[in-house]
């Protein structure tokens, strides 16, 4: 009777061990493959997207030659904020001093993979973010209570005032600026909305436009906090991230329909989804399908399936940890690599820190997806892409603004997750 027991216990055994092979693949075309499921060694989305102040082990990355900087030692004459970058040119928003009436605009004249300062401008109010308009004519640079509006032109060429242009607001604009057709969306991070700005008529004639002003249309009713914002215009919806407004004090994800956005602000939210612990900024694949949020609160990227035609805009379907409080956040090789800016603003913001690199497809697929972290400067905050395919970002802390080549991007292409 015992060697019946014996029998049974071994065969017990032998049965669990093949349960366990089974259910992680590791037997031969039994169990879903490594492509489609996901590792046991990654959280799930929820988890990754709770605070907590655990950061990402990954390589140092060396790119073949040392990232450039603009415009290098004595830096900046004030904290870069904003960048925009087009056809050869980038202009930085910057802080002169923190005083609340003087800010400034330098342009940029880029040349593959490096660049050099032409001029800098005064302009009113403190600028936070920058945004393109118009045919690329016109910069608009938001700050806490308006717009300016710059001649793209006259700032490349120094010739006249560029400043053609200001619109107010009783709000508290001092967090990102988006653009769509003839509108403008700025971010109110001191209250719960997304003020919508109607730009005068858009046309050559930008000198024109002190004599036909736009006007503030009113304000989206978002999250507390909101901060980053990205326009699908295929789908013709604003995605904004707000940092507070979710369960448990969770960051939220809201829908805005740009139609009813820019004619009837007050209903044109269309549905929210937690977005994390504390997501600062969002931006969109290529085609729309996705949205990466950066949970600066536990220093993750979230990837969210997109559907703004349900009442929730999307659904959580993956998440990978990166560096401390990160901020920034841009796609590049046509959607393959996450590019993120570390800020550390919390702990040590004045020492140079790092963007980390992440595979977008192996996140996806829930499986190790960062790649590494190339270098940076103090308080990496915002990034830009050129149609050069440089990719530029301002370095707050550091007065200076990063740029990785082409050159660079290639040689990130080839790196892999370890």
């Amino acid at each position: 009777m015992a060697g019946v027991h014996r029998r049974t216990r071994r065969a017990q055994r032998v049965l669990a061990v093949l349960g366990v092979l089974l259910a992680g693949g590791g037997l031969a075309g039994c169990g879903p493959s490594r492509a489609t499921q996901p590792s046991a060694s990654v959280p799930t989305p929820e988890k990754l997207a709770r605070c907590t102040h655990t950061t990402a082990i990954a390589p140092r990355l060396s790119p073949p030659r040392p990232m450039a900087t603009v415009p290098g030692p004595p830096g900046f004459p004030s904290t870069p904020v904003g960048v925009v970058a087009d056809r050869g040119w980038a202009f930085v928003t910057e802080m002169a001093g923190y005083r609340p009436d003087t800010g400034l605009v330098s342009v940029l004249r880029l040349t593959p993979g490096t660049g050099r300062v032409a001029r800098t401008v005064a302009v009113p109010g403190v600028p936070f973010g920058a945004a393109l308009a118009d045919r690329n004519l016109l910069l608009i640079a938001n700050y806490a209570g308006g717009l300016d509006l710059l001649d793209v032109r006259r700032l490349e060429t120094g010739q006249l005032t560029p400043l053609v242009g200001t619109l107010r607001s009783p709000g508290s604009g001092d967090a990102e600026v988006a653009v769509d057709g003839a509108y403008a969306f700025v971010s109110e991070e001191n209250s719960a909305d997304v003020a919508v700005y109607r730009l005068s008529a858009p046309g050559p004639d930008l000198s024109g436009r002190l004599r036909r002003p736009g006007r503030l249309v009113g304000e989206v009713p978002v999250g507390p906090r909101p901060v980053g914002l990205a326009v699908d215009r295929q789908d013709h919806t604003l995605y904004v991230v707000s940092q507070a407004g979710g369960p448990s004090g969770q960051g939220v994800l809201t829908a805005v329909g740009l139609g009813l956005a820019e004619h009837h602000p007050a209903a044109a939210a269309e549905g929210t989804v937690p977005a994390g612990c504390d997501p600062v900024r969002v931006a969109l694949s290529a085609h729309g399908a996705l949205a990466w949020v950066t949970d600066r609160g536990a220093n993750a990227v979230l990837a969210f399936r997109l559907d703004p035609r349900r009442r929730s805009p999307g659904t959580l379907v993956a998440a990978a940890r990166v560096g401390p409080a990160p901020v920034g956040i841009t796609v590049v090789d046509h959607g393959a690599v996450l590019l993120v800016a570390d800020s550390n603003r919390f702990a040590q913001p004045e020492r140079r820190q790092t963007l980390a690199a992440l595979d977008a497809a192996d996140l996806l697929a829930r499986r190790p997806s960062l790649i590494g972290y190339l270098p940076a400067g103090a308080f990496p905050r915002q990034f830009s892409t050129d149609p050069t395919g440089d990719v530029l970002f301002t370095n707050f802390d550091s007065l200076t603004v990063g740029i990785l080549s082409p050159t660079d991007l290639s040689w990130l292409r080839h790196q892999r997750p370890t």
